[in-house]
């Protein structure tokens, strides 16, 4: 299994690779919206040159499609979106990142008083044309459910996955986020039935949203319970931190590899 660290709160640089990587880390998952930046012209977007002297590979990028662009409502416009979208997968293709991640919260918002059925289905017409672009340039693109707290459609994996079999895509997964999942006390037998169609795992701790472990010793039941599901539905895919982190990364990023490690072979 591979454990990579999710650039959650911002404070964690491409300088800071090496350190990362001598704590366990595998990976970097970065943000489409401050790395491949699909609101600028070529001529004004930097990541190959802020990546450069990166030294763990940037594997997946989260946060898709920026909350002005909508997917769900009277505004969204998939020629938009198309346009958007081959931006952003050139520039993930030339980087290196495989996996991109379809949170995008304030993007497919419902609207109050618009049919949820309408938003679901502007949601599968909008994955149904990104599958065959990430294909194009070798990405897959994971539907990540977000709890109520932060958006009002797709907030369990069961739906998720709904809707990764209404768009019927090999390059359109799902994604399974343990602290949203907690959230939404969904039941362990749904991370089990999704797990072989799983395209990547978000790990943080229920209590206070930090890396894994670092809520105190309750947290590994909680762990192994969710990586033994995982486990049995056979999930082959990697998983990332994305939670706060304590102040020391060198320190704190071995400690939480090494917790990661212990729940998942323990699972």
């Amino acid at each position: 299994m591979e454990f990579g660290i999710s650039n959650f709160d911002g404070h964690i640089g491409y300088k800071l690779a090496s350190t990362l990587e001598a704590a366990g880390f595998d990976y970097l998952e970065d943000n489409v919206q401050s790395l491949l930046r699909g609101d600028v012209k070529d001529d004004a977007w930097t990541g190959m040159e802020d990546t450069a002297d990166c030294g763990l590979p940037i594997a997946v990028a989260n946060c898709l499609i920026p909350a002005a662009l909508k997917v769900v409502g009277p505004t969204a416009d998939l020629a938009a979106l198309e346009s958007y979208l081959n931006t952003v997968l050139l520039r993930a293709r030339r980087i290196g990142i495989t996996t991109l991640v379809f949170g995008s919260g304030g993007a497919r918002q419902v609207p109050e008083g618009f049919a949820r059925e309408t938003a679901v289905e502007q949601i599968v017409d909008f994955l149904k044309m990104a599958g065959p672009l990430a294909q194009q340039h070798g990405v897959t693109l994971v539907v990540e459910p977000l709890n109520k707290g932060e958006t009002n459609i797709i907030n369990t994996v069961a739906e998720a996955m709904d809707v990764v079999l209404a768009v019927g895509h090999p390059a359109v997964r799902g994604l399974l986020d343990s602290y949203h999942f907690w959230m939404e006390k969904e039941e362990l037998q749904n991370v089990e039935d999704a797990a072989a169609a799983l395209g990547h795992v978000h790990v943080a701790d229920l209590a206070g949203r930090v890396a894994p472990g670092e809520s105190g010793p309750e947290a590994a039941a909680m762990y192994r319970a969710f990586f033994g599901a995982l486990k049995r539905g056979g999930y082959k895919g990697c998983i990332s931190v994305e939670g706060a982190w304590p102040t020391d990364l060198a320190l704190g990023g071995k400690r939480v590899v090494t917790f990661l490690k212990e729940q998942w072979e323990q699972a």
